[in-house]
């Protein structure tokens, strides 16, 4: 589902794939997975939107609270959701 979203080009449906990931209570589903995904996308990314995702790669080691509660991950949505709204 993330590949064919990220092919298209359609963030918000990777950012939703992200998001259902990082609440994920699987192991397997963790920071290092991700920040793969991000990884990914981050060619694809306006210059401004990379600056998020590289803040938020560098944050998956500090923060104790889930992934998809961190500041970085809730301000790409945001800032995905205002993209779409234009």
């Amino acid at each position: 589902m993330i590949d064919s979203a990220y092919k298209a080009n359609d963030f918000s449906s990777v950012l939703r794939h992200i998001r259902h990931l990082a609440n994920s209570r699987q192991k397997r589903f963790g920071p290092v997975l991700v920040v793969f995904i991000l990884q990914r996308m981050a060619p694809l990314m306006s210059f401004w939107v990379e600056q998020v995702y590289s803040n938020f790669k560098v944050s998956t080691n500090n923060h104790t609270i889930p992934i998809a509660n961190s500041i970085f991950l809730t301000h790409w949505f945001d800032v995905d959701e205002n993209e779409n709204s234009k």
